[in-house]
Formats: C-alpha cells, sequence, structure tokens
C-alpha cells in the first residue's frame, strides 16, 4: 500500500514510468489515472482510495533509471569525480535549456545513490 511521498516505478505501455504519490487538489483531479469520465483505472486504486488521500503523478519514462529534466524533459547524465588512487564519486549532471543553468546534485560514493537523488528532487 503506497502513502503520500511514495516514489515507484509501473510499467504503463510497455515503458517503466516513476510514479509520485502527491496531495490531491481536488478528488482525483490531476492524477496520471483519472480516465473513463472521472472513474480510476489504476489497477491498484483500492490502495489510493480513490484520490482522498493522495493522486499518483506520473514523473516520466525511465531512462538509464534517470527521470527527464521538470523543466525542459530532456535526460540527465551520470558523472563521476574523483583524482587517481582516490576513490571515485558520482553525481548527476544536467544543462537545463528551459533554465539557462546547470543542475547538479552532491557527489555520492555510488552511481544508485546519485540517481536516486536525482529522481527524488521533485
Amino acid at each position: 500500500m503506497h502513502k503520500l511521498g511514495d516514489q515507484w516505478i509501473e510499467t504503463i505501455d510497455g515503458k517503466e514510468h516513476m510514479l509520485k504519490a502527491v496531495k490531491p487538489v481536488d478528488l482525483c483531479q490531476g492524477c496520471s489515472f483519472n480516465c473513463n469520465q472521472g472513474g480510476c483505472c489504476w489497477a491498484g486504486f483500492d490502495d489510493c482510495r480513490m484520490g482522498s488521500k493522495f493522486i499518483i503523478r506520473d514523473l516520466g519514462i525511465l531512462h538509464a533509471g534517470l527521470i527527464p529534466c521538470q523543466f525542459c524533459g530532456e535526460y540527465p547524465k551520470v558523472s563521476s569525480y574523483g583524482h587517481r588512487g582516490e576513490p571515485k564519486e558520482y553525481g548527476i549532471f544536467h544543462l537545463c535549456k528551459d533554465r539557462y543553468s546547470k543542475i547538479e546534485t552532491q557527489h555520492y560514493a555510488t552511481t544508485r545513490q546519485a540517481i536516486d537523488a536525482w529522481n527524488r528532487r521533485i
């Protein structure tokens, strides 16, 4: 059962999407699974209480485990840092076309930690 703030991966139309449970604006309004004239078309609709506790937001299709930039829709790149003989650190680097700025995560010990940090920033 999901709760407000949870993020998870679900396959939709054969592609992996990152989904997130967010506060509803109005009953089911803005939910990615609001269909059939307002009915719930999510396979696990019993868990979401039909919009009374949260709605499900589609954060985007995953590419190499990463969701796209929320501003321009492009995918970031995983970068590695470190000098010879030192352990590498990993981060996410993205030059956002819409914001005319670069977005970079902190440095993490593993690629997975860097990816998770990027995907949780929304």
